[in-house]
């Protein structure tokens, strides 16, 4: 038989539509290997709507001064905010934390951002940390055939 995996401890930060419709739900679907322990957002008052329907045991944390609280209980994170602000918590979760994350698209709101981001994260591969962006259609075969057929192999010009 195999082993059952490990609680992951996760912290939703953004307290949004999309982090409340979609990103809480999943987390939430799979107790056996989530445990959502909190949510952040600029505005606590966002992020204490956001954990109440989550459950007794996520907590809302509100501002900079309670981001470091949250982010030294757990081991990964769901970044879902704002595009401009979202690449200052990217960088500043990778450096300060040592934590897996996943963050919503697009991941910058400019393309020299977005190209940043992406250098450091390859960068950092050695780490053995899980970090991606939210991209519902990067396993589907089309998409993976064109990726590895196509345009890899400078099949199209």
């Amino acid at each position: 038989m195999g082993e059952t995996p490990a609680l992951v401890k996760v912290a939703i930060l953004g307290a949004g539509l999309f982090a409340s419709n979609s990103h809480a739900p999943t987390l939430k679907k799979y107790p056996s290997l989530f445990e959502v322990v909190g949510v952040w957002s600029r505005r606590k008052e966002s992020a204490e709507k956001l954990a109440q329907k989550i459950g007794d045991s996520c907590l809302a944390y509100g501002g900079e001064d309670e981001l470091s609280t949250l982010l030294s209980k757990v081991e990964a994170i769901t970044l879902v905010l704002p595009l401009d602000v979202q690449p200052e918590y990217i960088v500043k979760c990778r450096d300060m934390y040592n934590l897996h994350f996943l963050s919503e698209k697009p991941i910058a709101a400019t393309t020299k951002d977005g190209y940043r981001l992406v250098q450091n994260y390859s960068q950092e591969l050695d780490k053995r940390l899980l970090r991606s962006v939210g991209e519902n259609f990067r396993y589907e075969p089309g998409i993976r055939y064109l990726a590895d057929e196509v345009i890899a192999k400078d099949a199209i010009g």
